[in-house]
């Protein structure tokens, strides 16, 4: 998946969350940057990942795979963009 590159204590990519697009049984993720493309998700994680929402915080990929949304404030504190490549 082609987003940005931050680093904590393990490297991940992620962008923040703009809206969220709903078509039918369908939900996107639309990121704030426009170069990124909507990522497509399902109600269940919508549901796991951001009990108190989405808009404004970050989607975020670990190297393994694993997803999350992780609130604005959080991600800014500990993560540093290493890039828009890795």
């Amino acid at each position: 998946m082609n987003l940005p590159a931050y680093e904590c204590h393990k490297p991940v990519r992620a962008i923040i969350i703009d809206r969220v697009e709903h078509h039918g049984d369908v939900i996107y993720l639309v990121p704030t940057d426009k170069e990124y493309d909507k990522i497509q998700i399902d109600m269940e994680f919508l549901l796991k990942h951001s009990p108190s929402g989405v808009v404004g915080n970050y989607y975020v990929v670990y190297e393994d795979g694993y997803q999350s949304i992780i609130p604005a404030m959080t991600f800014d504190q500990n993560f540093n963009l290493i890039g828009k490549e890795i």
